[in-house]
């Protein structure tokens, strides 16, 4: 194949929690929506969700490797997410930690599709959020003073018993004795609290309180619905993304967006899920610290933008295109291209809102032509492979 750029086919990931037309809008495809929620649409090289080729069939894997010996496979992933409902509350491991684990799992014999299993690869999974709608979180750490503010606030008998064992600990301790000790609770105690505090929600009118409400609504008394109280909950406007890195306990609840992450299926989970919790592990990845992540604005200034990622795995641009033609370098890798919205033209082919493509490697120079918003996603790593 000559072709600079080629279509990509790409795969659906249901899950309770997603959205019944957010994706098939998008997608400009109706016959996507039924009455079954479609939650991840995954642009990728995972063996999880492969893309294909669309003129030849061929596996995006497949197609990467025999373009460029050192590429054997996308190092991130790409996906529309579209979430109804809270998803659970995870934490990834970096990359030492990843490795670390991944190891030590094999050397006990856990398959990897074990439902105990906690590292399916050796790699981290730091991640971009960039919302298409309003599009709700919870990231991060709370401070302790915005904690116990709170939970004074409240007084509820188990909270504050706890908060008055802990308050004098530093911050770091003082979080993970916080975060163990709400882990650890029967369903029982939880569903005590919860009552409590939504009791008491029209008169104190808390956003954690509020958010607590809406968590056991779908979870009733998993342990994930008092993590509200420790954690930041976060909007994103329309165009703003933020970044998370490894051991920041984090948990989508509501909105559209893409999603770029490092190519990894590594979660460790806090709650908010009826999938394995290893409160063990869980503790021994997470970063103690206070953390409120930063908001970026998506500016759609004509030219390209450059997103901030601390990473290597993946780099993401934001070209906005107004009628001048607009050319840019490739990698030596293969990158990925996704319409956000327009009517464009490259390589002979026709853009879309919802398309998507992924470039030959070593490609050198692509010309974008016509009115829209692109996102490319690549890396300058030398091997870029996982």
């Amino acid at each position: 194949m000559s072709n600079k750029i080629h279509r990509l086919k790409n795969q659906i990931q249901r899950y309770h929690w997603g959205t019944r037309t957010s994706i098939p809008v998008i997608l400009r495809n109706a016959r996507l929506a039924t009455n079954e929620p479609l939650a991840e649409y995954w642009i990728s090289s995972h063996p999880l969700l492969p893309s294909f080729i669309d003129e030849t069939g061929e596996s995006l894997t497949s197609f990467l490797a025999n373009q460029n010996e050192d590429q054997k496979a996308l190092p991130f992933i790409v996906k529309l997410l579209s979430a109804n409902t809270p998803l659970s509350i995870q934490v990834h491991p970096s990359k030492e930690q990843a490795l670390e684990g991944f190891l030590n799992e094999n050397r006990k014999g856990i398959g990897l599709t074990d439902s105990t299993r906690n590292y399916k690869d050796n790699n981290h999974k730091p991640e971009t959020i960039i919302a298409l709608t309003t599009f709700e979180a919870l990231v991060g750490f709370r401070t302790k003073e915005a904690i116990i503010q709170d939970v004074t606030t409240i007084d509820n008998k188990h909270l504050s018993l706890v908060i008055l064992n802990l308050a004098t600990l530093p911050e770091h301790k003082f979080l993970e004795k916080l975060m163990q000790w709400l882990l650890s609770r029967s369903p029982n105690t939880i569903q005590c609290i919860v009552n409590d505090l939504i009791g008491k929600k029209q008169k104190l009118n808390l956003s954690a309180i509020n958010t607590i409400s809406l968590l056991s609504e779908e979870y009733g008394n998993d342990v994930g619905v008092l993590m509200a109280l420790i954690l930041n909950k976060v909007s994103l406007n329309p165009n703003e993304s933020l970044y998370i890195k490894e051991g920041i306990p984090h948990a989508y609840l509501n909105g559209t967006g893409i999603e770029v992450m490092a190519s990894s299926d590594n979660v460790l989970r806090a709650g908010l899920t009826p999938k394995h919790v290893d409160i063990e592990e869980l503790l021994n990845i997470t970063t103690f610290q206070h953390y409120l992540p930063r908001i970026e604005q998506v500016q759609f200034q004509v030219g390209a933008q450059q997103l901030t990622v601390p990473t290597p795995d993946y780099q993401i641009e934001i070209l906005t295109i107004n009628n001048a033609p607009f050319s840019f370098e490739t990698t030596s890798s293969g990158e990925i291209l996704f319409v956000i919205s327009g009517d464009l033209q490259c390589d002979k082919q026709h853009l879309q809102q919802g398309d998507s493509f992924v470039t030959t490697p070593n490609t050198n120079q692509l010309l974008i032509e016509g009115v829209g918003k692109v996102m490319r996603v690549y890396n300058k790593l030398k091997n870029a492979s996982v």
